[in-house]
C-alpha cells in the first residue's frame, strides 16, 4: 500500500469504511430477522402450551414432561453447528424428520453439504455389520430409486490389465515431470 498515491489511499480507506458499515448493517438486519422469527416461534409455542395444558388434568406432569423434552431437543440442536440446524429447519417437513437428521448428523459426523444432500436426495445410507444397506426414504415418492450391489476388489480385472499403465510405468512418467 506504500506505493499508492495519497488519493488512492484515501479512496481505499473510504471504500473499506463503507464496506465495514454495509457489513454491520447486514449483520443487524440478520439479527433482527432471527430475533423476529424466534419471537414468533416463542409466542406460538406459548399458545400451544396453554392450549395443551388446558386439556390435561391437574397433576398429570404435563409441564415436567414438556421441560424434559425441551431440554433434550436443545441439547441435540446445540450438539451440531448452527448452519446444520438451519439446513434441517429449512428443508425438513416434520419434527420427526428433522430429529432424524439431527441424530444422523451426530452419529455420522456429516458435513453440511452431506446433510443437505441426504435431505434433498431422500436416500439414506446405513452402515451395520460391515454391510452398506440403502434405505429409500418414502416421504417423497417423486424421487428416483436406484439400488445396486457392488464388491470391492484389490486386484484389477483381467480385461483391464492390458489397458492401464503399470505401477512402474506410472512411476517412470512421474520422475520425468
Amino acid at each position: 500500500m506504500s506505493k499508492l498515491s495519497a488519493a488512492s489511499r484515501d479512496d481505499y480507506r473510504e471504500w473499506l469504511g463503507n464496506l465495514k458499515a454495509r457489513f454491520r448493517q447486514v449483520q443487524l438486519k440478520a439479527a433482527v430477522a432471527v430475533n423476529t422469527a424466534l419471537l414468533q416461534f416463542y409466542w406460538e409455542l406459548g399458545a400451544d402450551i396453554v392450549t395443551h395444558q388446558a386439556s390435561q388434568r391437574w397433576g398429570s406432569g404435563f409441564l415436567d414432561k414438556l421441560s424434559q423434552i425441551g431440554q433434550q431437543a436443545v441439547a441435540q440442536l446445540t450438539a451440531i453447528p448452527w448452519g446444520h440446524n438451519l439446513a434441517i429447519i429449512s428443508k425438513c417437513q416434520s419434527h420427526t424428520e428433522a430429529l432424524y437428521y439431527v441424530q444422523q448428523t451426530q452419529a455420522h459426523g456429516w458435513s453440511r453439504a452431506v446433510l443437505t444432500h441426504q435431505i434433498e436426495s431422500g436416500l439414506l445410507l446405513c452402515k451395520s455389520k460391515d454391510k452398506l444397506v440403502a434405505e429409500y426414504a418414502l416421504s417423497d415418492m417423486n424421487k428416483p430409486l436406484g439400488l445396486a450391489t457392488y464388491q470391492l476388489s484389490h486386484t484389477l480385472p483381467a480385461n483391464l490389465q492390458g489397458q492401464l499403465p503399470s505401477i512402474e510405468e506410472l512411476e517412470a512418467e512421474l520422475k520425468e515431470i
